[in-house]
This record gives structure tokens, sequence and C-alpha cells, in this order.
């Protein structure tokens, strides 16, 4: 998730603000670990007040399911 993260963080300056409203990502990968990567990254945005609300769109059912219960 740092990696994730520090995107995220360089995307803020660039949008030169502190929050965003909406981080939506499309997953489309077949690796747990980078989805489950996403999904911490989501966690700590959203506590340190980075991030409103995360959103994912895919073409996965399963992953729905997953994202859902976290």
């Amino acid at each position: 998730p740092e990696k994730i993260i520090a995107v995220f963080e360089t995307s803020l300056q660039r949008l030169q603000t502190d929050y965003i409203d909406l981080y939506f990502c499309h997953i489309w990968w077949h690796n747990r670990r980078e989805t489950e990567a996403f999904l911490r990254a989501f966690e700590v945005l959203k506590r340190d007040g980075k991030v409103r609300a995360v959103g994912v769109s895919t073409h996965d059912l399963q992953y729905i399911r997953h994202f859902n219960k976290n």
C-alpha cells in the first residue's frame, strides 16, 4: 500500500488540495496481493482523512464481494 499512497499523495500535490471526496479505482487484475494492497491503501487514506469515500469497479463479482466486506 505504500506505493499506492505515495502516488496518491503526489496527485494531491498536483491538485493543490489536502483531500478528495472520492477515490475510484477499476480493479482488473487477478492477483489477490495487489487487490489487498489497494484495500489497505483505501483504509489508510480514509483513516487519515485524505479520502472521504472510495469505490471500485470490476468485471469480477468476487472482488466486489470482498471489497464490500471491508
